[in-house]
């Protein structure tokens, strides 16, 4: 009982510390109360976190007498002073209180950490989404694209941040050091964007291959020796891409990124032609999988018939039944990737979330890859398969306000004809 009552001393101890904050904001002080707040906190055990959420919720509200009264002063009067006082009074307490939170030494990183906790807590208790959208909203001014500093990473960066991209990397895991030096070799590129708040802290890091074609597998790209004859790379393949904060979820720096590291590129190496990417389908096998005979009417009964054979794993060991299965999956893919929407978009947008990424940034679905990754990983997700998507600087701008605009998706005629169920030639879809 002693230890519940510690607890409940230290939750109340904190919404204190949390309530002087704000009394205390023109004060000389209030960087030292802010690092009491972060302590209090980080001193919690989970469920009295939830519970100081709540506190948030439910204490640091909108003043709603102040809000009425500008409400309908600028109603009386609707000139733009009225309307900056509306917004004004429209605005949480919570929104302060994490400004102020933010004076404290390492105070960004410690509210980047909070949101990270609050965000697990979402599915349980929708209530805290209104505490959600102030953190969302300040981190993303103090996030925005002008605090951002691109910076290319080599074998020379401080290893504390190398480091990092060992632990991050969430799409091919990098396997040690010999790993890691690989892709920092000198027909490789590895860009992140940092920030001063989080010196040591890639943000979001892309890792890219310099080759003389457009690649279909990830073997090639991360087990080739270094390319010493490669003078004149002709292809940029965006291979990964990772976003390692969780707290930082919904801030999108993916579609600057991969913009700033094309122009950097083209300025660096002007042989360069094609940009892609060489990118994982994560949701397709579990689609499928899912799918009715009346679901994929829209594929030939015999391509259908097959279709069984994935409920197991055998067909991976027999090149038989890989070569039976390629034709009906690769269709399979194109159609998920390029047909099947997410329900309730609109206007309707892919339910796959990468190829809602890159298609957003103007990207289009270029090709399908058979085989191209047979790790567990890619054989559990999709098959084996990988999709190239292609950034075509002059056509960037068209796709992007065609997708914005009604949801038009940028594709090659092949994977067009596969999403239709038709039969493509070998040599117009990648197969290994």
């Amino acid at each position: 009982m002693a230890r519940a009552g510690d607890l409940m001393n230290s939750l109340e101890r904190l919404e204190g510390l949390s309530t002087s904050l704000l009394a205390h904001s023109r004060e000389a002080t209030v960087s030292s109360h802010a690092a009491e707040v972060i302590d209090a906190y980080e001193s919690l055990d989970p469920k009295d976190r939830a519970a100081y959420f709540g506190f948030l919720r439910d204490e640091m509200t909108v003043d709603h007498d102040a809000l009425r009264s500008a409400a309908t002063s600028y109603l009386e009067s609707p000139d733009e002073a009225g309307a900056v006082a509306l917004g004004t009074a429209s605005e949480p307490v919570r929104r302060e209180f994490l400004r102020l939170l933010n004076t404290a030494p390492g105070g960004t990183r410690s509210i980047v950490d909070m949101r990270r906790d609050l965000l697990e807590l979402l599915s349980k208790d929708p209530g805290l989404r209104v505490v959600d959208a102030a953190f969302l909203h300040v981190l993303r001014s103090w996030f925005n694209q002008g605090f951002l500093e691109l910076r290319r990473l080599d074998w020379s960066t401080p290893a504390a941040i190398l480091e990092k991209l060992i632990a991050y990397e969430a799409v091919h895991a990098i396997v040690g050091w010999d790993d890691l030096r690989r892709r920092l070799e000198s027909d490789r590129r590895l860009y992140a964007y940092m920030h001063t708040a989080l010196p040591d802290e890639p943000l979001i890091f892309v890792e890219v291959a310099l080759v003389d074609r457009l690649v279909g597998s990830i073997e090639d790209v991360l087990t080739q020796p270094p390319a010493v004859d490669l003078a004149e790379p002709t292809t940029a393949i965006f291979y990964s891409i990772t976003n390692t904060q969780p707290g930082l979820s919904s801030i999108s720096f993916g579609n600057f990124l991969i913009k700033q590291v094309m122009g950097e590129l083209q300025r660096e190496i002007p042989t360069l032609e094609t940009f892609s990417t060489l990118s994982p389908i994560p949701g397709f096998l579990v689609w499928l999988r899912g799918q009715s005979d009346e679901d994929l009417e829209w594929m030939d009964s015999g391509a259908r018939a097959r279709l069984p054979a994935l409920n197991g794993t055998e067909w991976i060991d027999f090149p038989w039944a890989q070569q039976d299965l390629e034709p009906v999956l690769m269709q399979a893919a194109a159609h998920y990737l390029y047909t099947v929407k997410r329900p309730g978009s609109d206007p309707p947008r892919p339910i796959d979330s990468v190829a809602r990424f890159h298609l957003r940034n103007g990207a289009s679905i270029h090709r399908l890859n058979w085989m191209g990754d047979p790790s567990p990983k890619g054989l559990g997700e999709s098959a084996g398969m990988l999709v190239n998507y292609l950034y075509d600087a002059d056509a960037v701008v068209a796709n992007v306000e065609a997708f914005v605009g009604d949801g038009t998706i940028a594709a090659s005629d092949q994977i067009k004809e596969l999403a239709a169920g038709r039969t493509v030639p070998a040599t117009d879809v990648a197969s290994r």
